[in-house]
This record gives structure tokens, C-alpha cells and sequence, in this order.
């Protein structure tokens, strides 16, 4: 089963889609810090160099 199906199938459920909602926020966070760090042409661990802490904590 792919992601995509696996994630409209839990969606079906109430309860998780009203958790999956609450999230959208973080979600639209994370997207856009992923596109302002291609943007800017940095990688991971270019990003986590300049920010002094580790590539794991980057996204």
C-alpha cells in the first residue's frame, strides 16, 4: 500500500482526521522551510553548519 493510500484510508477515521487537521499548521511551517532552504540553494548540512547544531536537525 502506498503512502498516499495508507494516508486516505486514515483519514476515513474522524478522530484522526480532526488530529491530522490540527496539525496543517506545522505542516504549512515545514513546507515552507523546506522551500526557503532550496531556494537558497543550502543543503542540510550547509543549513546546520551556519545554525551550529547537527543535519539530523534539519529538514
Amino acid at each position: 500500500m502506498s503512502l498516499q493510500k495508507l494516508k486516505q484510508r486514515a483519514l476515513t477515521n474522524p478522530e484522526v482526521r480532526v488530529e491530522y487537521e490540527k496539525l496543517d499548521s506545522a505542516f504549512d511551517l515545514i513546507d515552507k522551510l523546506l522551500s526557503m532552504r532550496t531556494k537558497a540553494g543550502l543543503t542540510q548540512e550547509q543549513l546546520a553548519e551556519r545554525m551550529q547544531t547537527q543535519k539530523s536537525e534539519i529538514l
